[in-house]
């Protein structure tokens, strides 16, 4: 018998669900029970409450154990744990006697209160604690497979699990009395298992804003990324207060449940691998929710979004579909690549090892290209001393000071107000022409920017004045939908009133 008298020890607690009989109060009654009689102190407590003992992925109680018995002076030799099961039920049994050999490869023992084998090393107890392993294991699948064909047959009858996107869905708990429902907040659980939750559509304004997300999406030319830098200089938030991000985006773009559908069970529990609308585990039920967004439009953003997602090409390949592109525009950028379905900058990269490679042995004649850059740019400059020209006639003739740093298009006014004037024209981009804002580093400071939107003769649509908190936010493409702070001008007298309003409520403040 090994003898225990003395020895400094570790509890090891873990319970599934804190609606499990076998509570972590019971379960550290029966260790301290037993090392009274056996002269152990108990120096040390880790526990896992609410953890599935399948994996030990989320057993932050147990991974904290393991790196103490690795780590130098660990202070306890024994490690009591109330049963096998307590340990884990790991599907691979090796997996649990794997963690107990790595205790015992650092000089610590672990030792099960609750079960019937003794302390000793034996052939014998090391045939029974491996039956025991495999009952541990074989219980979770059956309960598994029991859970498994309840949330089945919940799914068969229009009810719902799993997380909700970022807006426009709640969560309302329907009892088995007939009328009995109450929509749930965020963290609330239903009241036990006399309820059922059902997906219902969420206040008036996350619904509009879920539709508006689909509308920009599908029947403009944006794209996530622009979507989100729309949202967040708008203001606008998840119903957690969260600012919208791209993966929030797509998780709503791809979102079924706004047509009617549940889909449940797309990926797997253990490696997160994607499952196949074939497999028997893929559950998808249809119109079980109040649909909030049409079928065309679904199917317009699905179209878009595959589009998006591209196809595996061989090298031979993309320079084929490379060339054809820069022999309809010899000038064509990196970002335009994606919308001719040419590949993105990272597939040439990995590929060719640059996209100036990649172009190279396309044929791209960068001397052609870089003497449009320059023309292009020169056009830019001359109407841009244009513009700028018109502007100083038109505020000294209504009185507004200014001056004009040499070689800037930059105004400062009587109060160190700075305004920079710049342009906007529409150039091709994803397939389409969008409106394109260049974002230079400057090297002066400014306030505020005067933004011109040209039309191809060389006129002005209209102005943007914006603050540079907002420049600075704002994506580069697609300006069709103006974020909010931003003031529209349509003539010189809007642009003089506008101007007149920043001079007053924007006194001179720290520049950057």
């Amino acid at each position: 018998m090994v003898q225990h008298e003395g020895l400094r020890a570790a509890q090891y607690l873990r319970m599934s669900t804190d609606v499990q009989d076998l509570s972590l109060g019971v379960q550290e009654q029966a260790i301290r029970q037993y090392a009274e009689q056996r002269g152990i102190h108990l120096v040390a407590k880790y526990e896992d409450e609410g953890r599935s003992g399948l994996t030990l992925k989320q057993r932050r109680g147990m991974q904290r154990l393991l790196r103490d018995v690795m780590g130098e002076g660990c202070p306890f030799e024994l490690i009591l744990v109330y049963d096998v099961s307590r340990w884990g039920r790991f599907k691979d049994t090796d997996e649990s006697a794997y963690y107990e050999f790595h205790c015992r490869l650092n000089g610590v023992q672990v030792r099960y209160v609750n079960e019937p084998f003794s302390t000793e090393e034996s052939p014998i107890n090391a045939l029974i604690k491996s039956f025991k392993r495999a009952m541990a294991a074989e219980y979770s699948r059956e309960l598994g497979i029991k859970v498994r064909a309840g949330q089945d047959r919940a799914i068969d009858l229009g009810f719902h699990m799993g997380n909700l996107p970022a807006i426009g869905l709640r969560r309302m708990a329907v009892a088995k009395d007939p009328g009995r429902t109450r929509v749930l907040q965020t963290g609330e659980r239903k009241a036990g298992p006399s309820e059922h939750i059902k997906w219902i559509p969420g206040p008036p304004s996350e619904v509009a804003l879920v539709q508006r997300i689909f509308q920009l999406y599908g029947y403009t030319s944006m794209h996530m990324p622009d979507i989100v830098n729309l949202l967040n200089s708008e203001g606008i938030r998840s119903k957690d207060g969260q600012p919208f991000t791209e993966t929030m985006v797509r998780h709503i773009l791809d979102c079924e449940s706004f047509i009617g559908n549940f889909v449940w069970s797309k990926r797997c529990e253990g490696n997160q691998r994607r499952r196949t609308e074939t497999d028997p585990m893929f559950r998808r039920t249809i119109g079980t929710i109040e649909p909030i967004i049409d079928r065309e439009t679904w199917d317009r953003v699905q179209t878009k979004r595959f589009w998006k997602k591209g196809v595996f090409r061989s090298k031979p390949q993309l320079l084929a579909h490379l060339r054809a592109a820069l022999l309809e525009n010899p000038s064509v950028t990196v970002k335009e690549l994606p919308s001719l379905a040419c590949g993105a900058r990272t597939t040439f990269t990995k590929l060719f090892g640059s996209m100036e490679a990649a172009f190279r042995l396309a044929g791209r004649d960068y001397a052609a290209v870089h003497a449009r850059r320059v023309q292009r740019q020169l056009r830019g400059w001359r109407v841009t001393r244009a513009i700028v020209h018109d502007l100083e006639a038109l505020f000294t003739s209504h009185g507004i000071k200014w001056m004009r740093p040499r070689r800037q298009h930059l105004f400062v006014f009587a109060n160190g107000t700075r305004v920079r004037i710049q342009l906007m024209w529409k150039l091709l981009h994803q397939g389409c022409a969008q409106w394109h804002l260049s974002k230079h580093v400057w090297s002066g400071p400014c306030d505020h920017f005067l933004i011109a939107r040209m039309n191809q003769d060389e006129t002005a649509q209209d102005f943007l004045l914006i603050s540079r908190a907002v420049y600075r936010s704002s994506p580069p493409w697609s300006w069709e939908h103006l974020p909010q702070f931003v003031v529209q001008i349509h003539n010189a007298a809007e642009l003089l009133s506008a101007v007149r309003s920043v001079i007053e409520t924007d006194p001179a403040g720290p520049r950057s």
